[in-house]
């Protein structure tokens, strides 16, 4: 099986390197390619090409991954001084308008809307991250020592996770340098599944639905 992704990360950056990690980790038997378009302004507007593309590559079906949180990202936006609530309704639209004009037929692709960034789905296993730190630091550093965080409630997770950081008397943290490491704890994937927060109220976890579109398992 053959999957592709596009992403608003830039090219190796840290949300291709998360997935291919987990892909590759739980889901050997799925082959990956990605085409990462920078922002998420460039996801709406380019996927639709860039899935035309990954179709003729020979990808069996593609995956669009955005953050619905913020609503924008780009300079355009802040030089205009605006700041946009999220409306997953209105990406949707956009998006399937940008495959609608490329060609692609609906069915070859799916939508996933990580709510609050990658970064929630380590919220939702802080063991992998208590094991990435006492890698960073040579200590041993429990889940009990990074404090309680609900990741369906937090707004801003890349700060929660700089706040465990520094707790542990370590750097921020920053995607670049830490979020594939993180990922390279995860020893299984029922707490990204069960709680990693969902782009929509009494739906799927944002971490199960990108399960399951891109590997046909729940």
């Amino acid at each position: 099986m053959k999957v592709g992704l596009i992403l608003e990360c830039q090219a190796e950056g840290p949300d291709e390197k998360v997935l291919c990690c987990l892909l590759a980790k739980f889901a050997p038997h799925v082959e990956v390619r990605c085409i990462c378009l920078g922002n998420k302004a460039n996801l709406v507007r380019e996927c639709g090409d860039a899935a035309t593309q990954l179709l003729a590559d020979g990808c069996d079906h593609v995956l669009i991954i955005w953050d619905l949180y913020p609503a924008e990202w780009g300079d355009a936006l802040k030089a205009k001084g605006k700041k946009k609530r999220p409306c997953l309704k209105e990406d949707r639209e956009r998006i399937f308008a940008a495959l609608d004009k490329a060609g692609v037929v609906r069915e070859t692709a799916s939508l996933v809307a990580t709510a609050f960034m990658l970064e929630s789905w380590f919220l939702a296993d802080t063991r992998a991250v208590a094991a990435h730190l006492a890698q960073k630091t040579g200590r041993t550093i429990t889940v009990a020592d990074l404090g309680s965080i609900n990741p369906r409630t937090q707004t801003k997770p890349k700060d929660a996770l700089s706040k465990m950081f520094e707790g542990q008397k370590c750097q921020r943290y920053r995607d670049f340098a830490d979020a594939e490491g993180i990922a390279r704890n995860v020893e299984n994937l029922d707490d990204l599944k069960r709680h990693s927060p969902s782009a929509l109220p009494k739906h799927p976890s944002s971490f199960q639905r990108f399960w399951e579109k891109a590997t046909g398992e729940e």
